[in-house]
């Protein structure tokens, strides 16, 4: 799928640290909808009079990619993808990837879920007979039509019911969990020789290792170097909450905390 009509743009590089140099995609900004409706993130419809909404249409909004500098990027790649389309297919994201590429995300901004199915079946192809395994989460997992992503992608949960729900249609998850209790876990195994810190009161989730590595200061692992969340992997993770929200802010406070405790 080659047009300007395509929903998922792609990058072949990014300057992400934590995800490292890997190929990773983007949901259209006007296809938001299709697949973030129902994220805690994304806010409700805004109804106040037409002269007083946002420009996003919603209101309450904590999610990254609705404000500041990501929202800006990514107006602005999709006005050129619209001019050059071919630039932005995952094909094209293939041929510019650093060699050192393992992984492609899908997806940065949006919900994979927003795609037709038939674009997400040619970009999992492509990114498979290049030899890169694909990292796709999905908050849309409890929709029946979707269920033929569990090989592929993660459930994205933000609580225990919507966790064991999950779990019990069959996904791994992706948990995001509250930063005091990821650092309590990780505390509690400083100094082991574990490879994987479960988190506490849910053995079953693994502290995600990018994380780990920023809140403890050792050498940094990203995805490309971890793969946890790829699609060949059988573990659920556990992130700590990192957006633009309340808190994501107390996970920014700790890693201050740690940073400054280690000076």
């Amino acid at each position: 799928m080659h047009n300007q009509t395509n929903v998922l743009l792609w990058r072949g590089q990014t300057t992400n640290t934590k995800t490292g140099n890997i190929p990773t995609a983007y949901v259209r900004r006007s296809h938001y909808d299709a697949g973030c409706v129902g994220c805690p993130h994304y806010g409700r419809p805004d109804t106040r009079p037409e002269e007083q909404r946002n420009k996003s249409g919603r209101r309450g909004i904590s999610c990254y990619a609705h404000s500041g500098r990501v929202a800006q990027a990514a107006r602005a790649m999709e006005r050129k993808a619209d001019r050059e389309p071919i630039g932005y297919t995952v094909e094209g994201a293939m041929m510019s990837r650093v060699i050192s590429a393992r992984y492609a995300r899908l997806t940065a901004i949006g919900d994979p879920t927003a795609a037709p199915r038939e674009e997400l079946e040619d970009a999992l192809h492509v990114i498979r007979s290049h030899g890169l395994r694909a990292i796709v989460y999905t908050a849309q997992w409890w929709k029946r039509s979707n269920a033929w992503l569990q090989p592929f992608a993660m459930a994205s949960v933000a609580n225990d019911g919507a966790e064991r729900r999950a779990r019990s249609l069959g996904w791994r998850v992706a948990r995001t969990i509250d930063a005091d209790r990821f650092a309590r876990s990780v505390r509690r195994h400083l100094g082991s020789l574990a490879q994987s810190i479960p988190i506490e009161g849910a053995p079953h989730l693994t502290a995600c290792p990018a994380q780990v590595s920023t809140l403890t200061g050792t050498p940094a692992v990203t995805c490309n170097d971890c793969g946890l969340c790829s699609q060949d992997s059988s573990a659920s993770v556990a992130f700590a909450e990192h957006g633009s929200h309340a808190g994501g802010r107390s996970w920014t406070r700790l890693v201050r905390a740690w940073q400054e405790a280690r000076a």
